[in-house]
Order: C-alpha cells, then sequence, then structure tokens
C-alpha cells in the first residue's frame, strides 16, 4: 500500500487534474461564441478568446502568410509555371 501512495497515485492525480485543467483551458478558448448577459451585466470572459478576437486573428495569419509563406512573387511565379 505504501508503494502505491508513494509512487502511483501522485501520478493519477496529476494527470486527472491535467486533463480537466487543459479541457477547460480549450472550451474556454472557444465558448461561448456570444456574450452571455445577466440582466444588464455580460458574464467577464464571453465571448470566448478566439471568437472575440477573430477579425484580429484572422488579418494577422493572412499577413504572416502571405509575408512569409507565399508573397506575390512566388504566387504569381507559382501561376505563370506550366
Amino acid at each position: 500500500m505504501d508503494f502505491f501512495k508513494t509512487w502511483i497515485m501522485p501520478p493519477l492525480v496529476g494527470a486527472v487534474i491535467g486533463y480537466f485543467t487543459n479541457w477547460l483551458a480549450i472550451k474556454m478558448l472557444f465558448r461561448p461564441l456570444r456574450p452571455v448577459h445577466v440582466g444588464r451585466f455580460k458574464l467577464p470572459f464571453t465571448p470566448g478568446i478566439l471568437p472575440r478576437e477573430r477579425l484580429r486573428l484572422s488579418e494577422s495569419v493572412g499577413d504572416t502568410v502571405s509575408r512569409e509563406l507565399l508573397s506575390p512573387e512566388v504566387f504569381k511565379a507559382r501561376l505563370d509555371e506550366p
């Protein structure tokens, strides 16, 4: 029993806690999609981070892709290839 308490139980407890904290963090990134109001007050952290910042995120990703991965010169060269 001492072996179980010392070597088995701590990693199991850590794994369960880690699983639920990761689940909660991912859920908070994407949900809720719209602000939640209770009466006149908006609940904090609603909407989720990605739905709230989707326009800024999409512009940033588009700028990075066009600058780093597929510049206009590379795109034109690819279109000109047979």
